[in-house]
């Protein structure tokens, strides 16, 4: 949940006047509806592994970061 809170404070205006305890309520009600939008058009549960071909820890780094190593690697794969 940091890395989420930090990556909100990071984006910018939308969320800058919530304290710390308003942004994580808002983030899991993000969650809760992305999960419910996705049982309902998919008939599967939000999160459950294995319905993900690929899965990417986005805490560990940023996301620029990540998408410059994943398109390294399908560049090397072709």
């Amino acid at each position: 949940m940091e890395h989420k809170l930090l990556r909100c404070r990071q984006k910018g205006d939308a969320h800058e006047h919530l304290s710390d305890k308003e942004l994580r309520q808002h983030i899991q009600q993000v969650d809760r509806h992305r999960a419910s939008y996705y049982k309902h058009c998919t008939d599967r549960k939000w999160g459950d592994k294995a319905n993900d071909d690929l899965r990417i820890n986005t805490g560990t780094e940023s996301v620029k970061e990540i998408a410059r190593h994943v398109a390294q690697y399908l560049k090397a794969w072709r």
